[in-house]
């Protein structure tokens, strides 16, 4: 064999290698796709799974607290039943009482009658303040939690209605109710006060003069003199 049959012979060899090389390239390629194209099949698969799970997840949610809330609905409906029927039960008591004093006043005749007036005065009364005091109560809780009391929250001022209330204050010698900001001590007075270490508190400056100086006594507030 000659040298050029060898080496067309190697040549061949070697593009058959390269087209199976190249072929096996190929599939790989078409594997790997088809595998890309599973695995985004797979992670679509998973979000829709995942997307009906939390929407079960939060419908549950959402039931749970429909029906703590109706649980909660209801128990503060019993609560206010049975203080009105507290009163109902009152009311009948009352006027039970009052039915019985008057057969009594009709079939004893011997007991003066300021009696039974008195009598029937305190029934009425003694239902009419325990009726009353249940209404109180009812009304003093929270209307969806009857377990809270139903508190008046504070008012806050604007700054402009603060700023009037702390001139008016000022206006008037009141000295706590002008000073709008929190404060201590000396930085508490205002013009024409000093703060007194004793006293704790800011008082008038005092203006001494030589009139009410006594012989042979100390000034306390020497730096002032006019």
């Amino acid at each position: 064999m000659s040298s050029d049959d060898s080496y067309n012979t190697k040549l061949t060899e070697l593009n058959n290698s390269l087209d199976i090389l190249n072929q096996t390239i190929q599939n790989d390629k078409s594997k790997n796709a088809e595998l890309v194209d599973q695995q985004s099949e797979l992670i679509g698969l998973a979000q829709e799974h995942s997307e009906s799970l939390l929407s079960d997840v939060n419908k549950l949610e959402t039931e749970k607290e429909t029906k703590k809330r109706e649980a909660q609905l209801k128990e503060n409906s019993g609560y206010r039943l049975t203080y009105y029927n507290y009163m109902i039960l009152i009311l009948v008591a009352g006027f039970l009482g009052y039915i019985g004093i008057y057969f009594i006043e009709k079939n004893a005749p011997f007991i003066p009658d300021y009696v039974f007036v008195i009598l029937k005065i305190i029934v009425v009364s003694v239902a009419i303040i325990f009726c009353l005091k249940i209404y109180v109560i009812i009304q003093s809780r929270d209307p969806l939690n009857f377990n809270k009391l139903n508190l008046v929250k504070p008012g806050i001022d604007s700054p402009e209605e603060a700023e009037k209330k702390r001139q008016q204050a000022e206006n008037e010698g009141d000295l706590i109710g002008a000073v709008s900001d929190k404060c201590s001590g000396k930085d508490c007075c205002g013009e024409n006060t000093v703060w007194d270490e004793q006293k704790m508190l800011c008082v008038p400056v005092v203006e001494e003069t030589y009139q009410n100086i006594r012989p042979n006594e100390p000034s306390n507030n020497y730096n002032v003199y006019k």
